[in-house]
């Protein structure tokens, strides 16, 4: 995986900057947001994300099988 970047609408705006803004949002305890990370991918096998609290401690780990989505 690669960092990655979205195509501009034709006004030359991001469609997912509100989401790719909630990375950088303070939260309140029990607050949640929406937020956006983008990837260009190498390859078509399955993908891990694990999640962790700024303490480095994993909070959560997902695995996206990213074969089915390209379909």
């Amino acid at each position: 995986m690669d960092p990655g970047t979205v195509s501009l609408d034709n006004n030359g705006n991001n469609p997912l900057q509100k989401y790719d803004d909630g990375l950088h949002n303070m939260l309140f305890p029990g607050e949640t947001v929406k937020a956006v990370m983008v990837f260009t991918l190498n390859n078509d096998k399955p993908v891990r994300v694990t999640f962790e609290d700024p303490e480095f401690n994993v909070i959560g780990v997902k695995n996206y099988n990213v074969a089915d989505k390209m379909k």
